[in-house]
């Protein structure tokens, strides 16, 4: 009877700590697939606001293209009046990138010879 006494005191201590660990492995499942709906009920609310937006967006464009145009004759009209913007247009993005391949140029220059600047600089504080 002495020796069952320790033996059930022991068996006791390691269901206690198992249980521990299957309850804390639970809480932390839980807590898993807690986050994972969340992280898919924001998804869906925020699919369900996508779509709602691009529905009434496509329905407004679509009531004013309609009520504008009245008919395919507007669409041919919006279609020419669009490809005649095409050559200014075009034009204005060169000249827009020409400034900004400039400016870059410019920076890269200024850089270069600060660099250069430099290491002459260091080269003759290195020879004394």
């Amino acid at each position: 009877m002495s020796q069952i006494k320790p033996f059930i005191a022991a068996v006791i201590r390691r269901c206690k700590s198992f249980f521990r660990s299957v309850k804390r492995a639970l809480l932390w499942l839980l807590g898993k697939i807690r986050a994972f709906f969340h992280a898919l009920l924001l998804s869906i609310r925020l699919l369900a606001l996508r779509a709602a937006v691009f529905f009434l967006s496509f329905v407004s464009s679509a009531t004013y293209a309609l009520a504008a145009s009245k008919g395919a004759g507007g669409f041919t009209k919006a279609t020419t009046e669009i490809t005649s913007y095409q050559t200014p247009v075009s034009n204005l993005m060169k000249a827009i990138a020409a400034v900004i391949v400039l400016v870059g140029a410019f920076n890269v220059y200024f850089k270069m010879r600060a660099y250069v600047k430099g290491f002459v600089l260091n080269a003759s504080l290195a020879r004394g």
